[in-house]
């Protein structure tokens, strides 16, 4: 066979040895990039709820008096708020939190 000259200086030169438990598979790496933390996953879900909740409880109360945002728009943009907010938390930390909840009062 004849082989080029880059094929030649690429057979000659040797391969670093790499360890095998280095190596990651990409199963392995996804596994680990969307692994549950039931801790937080439990947080998000209480954050949410209560969210889901106080919303409801002033929605009913603007939907009695027949406000022009009743309910179902109060609920939604008390679970909306919360979501990001969480989000933020969970991402960047309390400076992302703080951002968010400025970014979410200003819009409201």
């Amino acid at each position: 066979m004849a082989y080029g000259v880059a094929e030649a200086r690429a057979a000659a030169r040797p391969r670093p040895e790499v360890p095998r438990e280095t190596m990651s598979t990409p199963s392995s790496y996804f596994a680990s990039m969307f692994a549950l933390d039931l801790g937080e996953t439990a947080a998000t879900f209480v954050c949410i709820g209560a969210a889901f909740i106080l919303g409801g409880a002033i929605g009913l109360e603007r939907q009695i008096r027949q406000r022009n945002a009743g309910l179902r728009t109060v609920v939604l943009v008390a679970v909306g708020a919360a979501a990001f907010t969480h989000l933020g938390a969970r991402l960047m930390g309390a400076e992302g939190e703080t951002r968010i909840i400025a970014y979410v009062v200003s819009g409201i």
